[in-house]
């Protein structure tokens, strides 16, 4: 199943907005801690590309980022982010309908953004879909107390 998302974020005048992608380019995706740092090098490379990326970075990701952090293991991939061309606006999903109800989710993470009604930007995750890189951005893992 290709990957699919569906974004609830903040926009800058605080009203919650929706965006929808379909079809990524790519998806890239850390499963181990050495991967970890190539796979955010990946997502950069992208974005620098005029790509958007959007996805997550897991808490158990900091011992990829500093081998000083201690090793932890979850069964979601350590990083993963979908590459879209753009990002569609679209209507609040109705729950009904959404295809977050219906289960579709962030490709093979198995997390549904609608339904747990998330947005990454609160997560301090989508930075791409404001033209930014992870490097430029300066995102950091708060939880994990490191910046990238």
């Amino acid at each position: 199943m290709a990957a699919y998302v569906l974004l609830r974020y903040g926009a800058p005048d605080g009203q919650p907005r929706w965006l929808e992608g379909r079809a990524p380019v790519g998806v890239v995706a850390a499963h181990t801690h050495a991967e970890v740092l190539p796979a955010l090098s990946q997502v950069e490379q992208a974005t620098a590309q005029g790509l958007t990326a959007v996805g997550f970075v897991c808490y158990e990701a900091a011992h990829g980022l500093d081998p000083a952090f201690p090793r932890a293991d979850t069964p979601l991939p350590l990083v993963w982010f979908a590459l879209f061309r753009q990002l569609m606006p679209v209507d609040p999903p109705d729950a009904e309908n959404s295809p977050a109800s219906a289960g579709m989710s962030l490709a093979s993470a198995g997390m549904s953004l609608a339904s747990a009604g998330m947005s990454l930007t609160s997560a301090g995750m989508s930075l791409a879909s404001a033209g930014m890189s992870l490097a430029s951005a300066g995102m950091s893992l708060a939880s994990a107390g490191m910046s990238l």
